[in-house]
Parts: C-alpha cells; structure tokens; sequence
C-alpha cells in the first residue's frame, strides 16, 4: 500500500470518527432539549411558575443542534 492510500485511509477513519461523534452529541442534545422542554410545560402549567434560565437553555440547545446538525 502506497503512503498516499495509508493516509486517505487515516483521513477517512478521522472523518467516520468525528462525524459518529457529532452525530451523538446532537442526539444527545436532542434528548436534553426534551427533558428541558417538558420542564418548562410542567413548570409553567402545573405549578405557575416559570424559568428563564431553563427557557434560555432550550434556545442555546435548539441553535446547538441545528448547527451540529447541519455540517
């Protein structure tokens, strides 16, 4: 094997590598989104209360996704 074919492959393996991890982040993400959203639901309509900073959690989360996602 060539030393241009043994760092293609490097390459490749790097890619696959980071692109599965992205992916699991923003699965990850996705699931905290969720947990974060029915918080908010459960606070605001149960008990009348609400939660900036849970609020703004959701959007950093929502903008974390689309941007992890999108590449």
């Amino acid at each position: 094997m060539s030393a241009t074919a043994r760092w293609t492959q490097l390459l490749i393996g790097v890619i696959d590598a980071t692109t599965g991890l992205l992916g699991r982040l923003s699965a990850w993400m996705t699931v905290l989104l969720i947990v974060a959203t029915c918080g908010v639901v459960f606070l605001r309509y149960f008990l009348g209360t609400g939660s900036i900073p849970l609020q703004e959690s959701m959007s950093y989360l929502h903008s974390g996704i689309f941007m992890i996602g999108i590449a």
